[in-house]
């Protein structure tokens, strides 16, 4: 039931940060507003969310480290939604692109473990961490975040937004 409501929450905080755009052409439905709204694209009939910024973010996945920039922060009320990449819309089981997104529900500063982390990797299906345990600071403009896929495999990393 948790999954289910935060799988809600999650499609509910995408939507309104991508606004209200419409479909203007096929490849471009709504442009980016760096730190401030997500972008929507449509490619191949597939929705995508995209995230640009001053973002930046450290993963670790085992011995693998990956560094992202250019990736967006937002605050809707009481959510703190951290995005890098262009996301693929989960009703897609295929990633069209790479995305690094963790969902907060995170109304200021401290210790959150109901939040949602997605992974997608192009051409593969998306690597979820429930309840990773993330730890927001500086007014909800930094943090660090740790949890375990289904698979059993821990990620770790940190964030910065601007």
């Amino acid at each position: 039931m948790r999954r289910a409501l935060l799988l809600v929450a999650v499609l509910a905080a995408s939507a309104l940060a991508v606004g209200t755009a419409s479909v203007r052409a096929r490849s471009l439905v709504g442009n980016c507003v760096p730190d401030k709204q997500a972008g929507a694209q449509l490619v191949n009939h597939v929705p995508l969310i995209v995230y640009c910024g001053h973002a930046k973010l450290t993963l670790k996945q085992g011995t693998k480290i990956t560094h992202y920039t250019k990736g967006m922060c937002l605050r809707p009320p009481g959510n703190l939604i951290v995005g890098f990449g262009k996301y693929t819309a989960i009703s897609h089981p295929i990633a069209v692109g790479n995305s690094f997104v963790l969902i907060v529900p995170a109304s200021g500063d401290g210790t959150y473990r109901l939040s949602q982390l997605t992974i997608q990797t192009k051409g593969k299906r998306a690597k979820i961490a429930n309840n990773p345990k993330v730890v927001v600071k500086g007014k909800r403009s930094r943090g660090t975040f740790s949890g375990k896929f289904p698979d059993g495999k821990r990620v770790s990393g940190s964030f910065t937004c601007k």
